[in-house]
């Protein structure tokens, strides 16, 4: 029996060893096929060269343009009257088409003038017996000056006598004070236009009985010349002044109109407020505009443009090359070593298809124009230079000629 126990043991030792190394085997192999795998998979992944991205680039130059700002204005006419009546009565007439254009001096209302008529001869009789009045008084005055010389009569008569003349001398005052309210009233029974302007509704018809507590009757605004109010931000102010190194540039105004088309009169500020909003941090402007065809309103919305009369050394660059995210607008620059530079700008008006760049850029730098999808912060590139781009060539420098032909044509369509 131990004989059988010790044959045993010996077969299981024989049969662990060979277990053992069939697992040093397996697991040898297991090793050498994850380095096999992992090898394959560095060989894989290994970085592979690409070319440079082909794009088109154009080089930053400064241009003379003037500089200018855009605001939303309001057409504000420079007289504007409310009419009323200044005596009572019907009315009698309304000598005006309602909307149309008046003349100063044009008769607008006529008040019933019956009554004061009436009054103005009353007036008129109280003047002539208060004057009549007043010479008899003057002649009894001067009889007793010389009768009191010989004595025969008393100084306290005399006195009367001067007395009464002085009297009779301020009733005419008062009477001729009287007659001419009574002529001042009659005048008041015709209502005429103050000044050349367009004339809005009626609000009284004929026959109405109306009081100088009636209000309104009808409000005229002058047409020619107009102003444009608007508002302009103290950060543009400084701006403008500031480039311009001027205190007080020389500035013209241009206007864009509700349709949308140019408006061909120029106008120039006439008026800066002495005061700043201190809620929205603006300043109040006006600029004055001819308007001999009555072309704007008041109270309508217009585009208004100010730009300085001298020109001054500026970015422009074309749109496209422009691009936004929420931190802002950028361009891609092209540096030195074809490598892209993602630059932060800041931007101005626009001019047609071109943008003026305020902050961001320098005269030479190589903007893209064209394949910004296929570039990025850091892309090598294979750019492509085109002709410098100048917004001169496309007459965007607010320069007169063809450009205000257009606008006029432009004008006469609308």
């Amino acid at each position: 029996m131990y004989k059988q126990l010790q044959i045993f043991a010996k077969e299981r030792k024989e049969i662990n060893t060979v277990f053992y190394k069939k697992r040093i085997c397996t697991m040898s192999f297991t090793v050498a096929l994850v380095f096999t795998i992992s090898a394959c998979k560095e060989k894989q992944t290994a970085p592979i060269d690409m070319p440079p991205t082909p794009v088109t680039v154009t080089e930053v130059i400064s241009v003379d343009l003037p500089i200018s700002r855009s605001f939303i204005g309001k057409v504000t006419a420079y007289d504007r009257v409310d009419i009323k009546a200044r005596v009572q009565g019907y009315l009698e007439q309304r000598a005006f088409k309602e909307g149309s254009t008046v003349k100063k001096g044009q008769l607008l209302f006529s008040i019933e003038k019956d009554q004061y008529q009436t009054a103005l001869k009353e007036a008129e009789a109280n003047l002539a017996k208060a004057e009549a009045e007043a010479i008899n008084a003057d002649i009894q005055l001067k009889r007793a000056q010389e009768l009191i010389k010989t004595g025969d009569i008393a100084q306290s008569i005399l006195d009367d006598r001067s007395a009464s003349a002085s009297a009779a001398l301020a009733t005419v005052k008062q009477a001729r004070a009287a007659k001419e309210n009574a002529r001042l009233d009659l005048d008041y029974t015709e209502i005429s236009a103050p000044f050349n302007g367009r004339i809005g509704l009626s609000t009284y018809d004929v026959g109405e009985y109306i009081t100088p507590s009636s209000g309104v009757l009808a409000t005229i605004v002058s047409i020619d010349p107009t102003s444009v109010i608007f508002s302009i931000s103290m950060k543009d102010l400084i701006s403008m002044s500031a480039k311009s190194a001027d205190k007080t540039p020389e500035i013209v105004a241009t206007l864009t109109t509700t349709g949308g088309f140019p408006y061909k009169h120029k106008g120039k500020i006439d008026f800066i407020d002495n005061m700043l909003n201190m809620q929205t941090d603006t300043l109040k402007m006006r600029a004055k505009f001819p308007n001999p065809d009555s072309r704007l309103i008041d109270g309508e919305l217009v585009n208004i443009k100010i730009s300085t009369v001298s020109k001054y050394p500026t970015i422009v660059i074309p749109q496209v090359a422009v691009q936004m995210d929420q931190a802002g607008r950028y361009v891609m620059i092209v540096k030195e070593d074809n490598k892209i530079e993602m630059r932060r700008i800041s931007v101005g008006e626009e001019i047609e298809k071109d943008i003026i760049v305020t902050e961001g850029l320098k005269v030479g730098e190589k903007i893209v124009i064209d394949g910004l999808q296929k570039i990025k912060q850091g892309s090598l590139v294979n750019p492509t230079a085109v002709v410098p781009y100048n917004p001169l060539n496309n007459s965007t420098d607010g320069t007169e000629g063809a450009s205000e032909d257009k606008d006029t044509d432009n004008e006469n369509k609308g």
